[in-house]
């Protein structure tokens, strides 16, 4: 699961910065950065960098970091979610969102994409909740600061082990480790015929802006007939 986090700052130095509304964000009404990061299926930071000035989109920032490099290399299949304000590709895969959200395909698919993609904002929410210097403007400087959110979210993660450790799950945090990260389910092999469906072939033809293993996910979910639970889905009427 990716997603970006406005890392807030004092309002910087023209001497050091020069361009100071860069990191000014008119929709938070601070200066930030755009902290762009990757978590797990634990709440467990995979990825954390400083990418961009605060006035810069999650769509935009994600691509000025080694993060969307990383995601793009992997396997065939596996990818990350993100939120509405990423762009899709074969390996970040977005909520849909406004005229697409009213589609029932694409809502059922929301719903059970959110479950995984809340993931990314409850590490954010503990983070920030734990950590009261993230609570308010950072007043060291750019460089120093850098290091000090690297080293929160290594704190951040010790805390997430110790918690997996204490709840019994050590044998599968050990295991874990050192390779892929993912939640895992169970791939959608066949096509409606039965045949073997190969991977790389869903992708040959992609184009910007479309996500054809976002399109088959949905469509998976259509056909297994998980939809949107009905009480959340009158809460998301009266929200859109």
């Amino acid at each position: 699961m990716v997603d970006g986090f406005r890392f807030r700052i004092k309002t910087p130095s023209k001497k050091v910065i020069g361009n100071v509304r860069s990191f000014f964000s008119g929709h938070y009404q601070c200066c930030g950065v755009n902290v762009q990061a990757a978590v797990d299926h634990h709440s467990h930071f995979t990825y954390v960098a400083f990418a961009v000035p605060g006035v810069t989109q999650d769509r935009s920032a994600i691509r000025h970091c080694s993060l969307f490099k990383l995601i793009e290399a992997l396997p065939p299949g596996v990818c990350a979610i993100g939120d509405a304000a990423h762009d899709p590709t074969e390996h970040v895969v977005p909520v849909y969102y406004a005229v697409d959200r009213r589609k029932p395909l694409f809502d059922n698919f929301d719903f059970y994409a959110s479950q995984l993609r809340m993931r990314v904002e409850m590490a954010f929410g503990m983070m920030t909740r734990k950590w009261g210097v993230l609570q308010r403007p950072c007043t060291v400087n750019l460089s120093n600061a850098t290091k000090m959110v690297q080293a929160i979210a290594r704190l951040h993660n010790y805390v997430i082990a110790e918690r997996l450790l204490e709840c019994g799950t050590e044998q599968e945090e050990t295991r874990r480790r050192g390779q892929i990260s993912y939640l895992p389910s169970v791939p959608a092999s066949e096509d409606e015929h039965g045949n073997p469906v190969r991977l790389d072939a869903l992708f040959t033809g992609s184009f910007e802006g479309h996500s054809e293993l976002r399109q088959r996910m949905a469509e998976r979910v259509d056909r297994l007939q998980l939809t949107r639970p009905v009480s959340n889905r009158l809460k998301s009427n009266s929200n859109g």
